[in-house]
């Protein structure tokens, strides 16, 4: 597969530099996290590529993957997030075609799962989140959640 990395808005992982050094710091550590948690895997035989799409380091970051996909091969692209908030994978094909949209599908799926669990409702068919869903959990995440419309999502 050829990913052209200007059709995504993304750089090779090696160029990304934060606004300071501790952000870029802070930014490779969002790196490693979603490389372990995409590792985690058993349909992820490989990481093929790394890129970098959008983040403040310590906060958030949004990755796209190229992974070698036992599961499903035509699912070989992948935008990762990562960051102060339960990580998440998204299918590239039909969704979200560069870093914002990426990050605005994220916002709006964990969102959905701050409402149901905030609500005591099922969140079996929702996307998976690495917490109880409690209602603790469901207000931390929904701040977490605001914070990102707010800051980097407002129009």
């Amino acid at each position: 597969m050829s990913l052209t990395l200007q059709q995504y808005g993304v750089v090779p992982v090696i160029q990304m530099q934060g606004d300071e050094e501790e952000d870029t710091r802070l930014l490779r550590a969002l790196l490693e996290d979603a490389t372990g948690f995409m590792s985690g895997f058993r349909w992820c035989k490989a990481i093929r590529s790394r890129h970098f799409g959008m983040g403040v380091g310590g906060l958030f970051a949004v990755f796209l993957f190229e992974i070698e996909n036992a599961a499903d091969p035509g699912d070989a692209l992948l935008w990762v997030i990562s960051g102060d908030l339960p990580p998440a994978y998204l299918v590239l094909e039909g969704g979200s075609t560069d870093p914002a949209q990426a990050l605005a599908t994220y916002v709006d799926l964990m969102q959905a799962w701050a409402d149901a669990a905030g609500q005591g409702a099922s969140v079996a068919d929702l996307i998976p989140v690495n917490v109880a869903p409690t209602q603790d959990n469901a207000r931390a995440l929904g701040s977490r959640l605001a914070y990102l419309r707010e800051h980097f999502l407002a129009a």
